[in-house]
């Protein structure tokens, strides 16, 4: 028999699609993609495989820069831009998406719930 995991996550995740772009410290072209999810913690971002490493967090750099926008109303965007850090980056089994997830440096109020 199955046991459900206690669910261990101090913010709440909300399944919202908003515009990011991404720096890291390799001096590249920004990424621009949109969220899988977020949280006042952190964010999910599926990235074309293309556009990302193969692998694991280690080929990625320790921390990037976020910009992101979150829609509060058709004619208001909050625009955060904030230091994150790599925790997870893995590909689909067919290679062709990468999921990333990253921790913020330091919490903030999305106020999205």
């Amino acid at each position: 028999m199955k046991t459900r995991r206690n669910e261990r996550r101090r913010y709440t995740r909300h399944a919202l699609t908003c515009p990011v772009t991404l720096y890291d410290d390799r001096d590249e072209m920004p990424l621009m993609i949109a969220t899988g999810n977020l949280s006042d913690g952190g964010m999910y971002l599926a990235v074309p495989a293309q556009a990302a490493p193969k692998g694991h967090t280690r080929k990625w750099p320790a921390n990037v820069d976020l910009t992101f926008c979150v829609p509060r109303s058709p004619e208001k965007l909050d625009v955060f831009s904030i230091r994150a850090c790599v925790t997870r980056c893995e590909t689909t089994r067919d290679d062709s998406v990468c999921g990333i997830g990253m921790r913020f440096k330091k919490p903030i109020d999305l106020s999205l719930g």
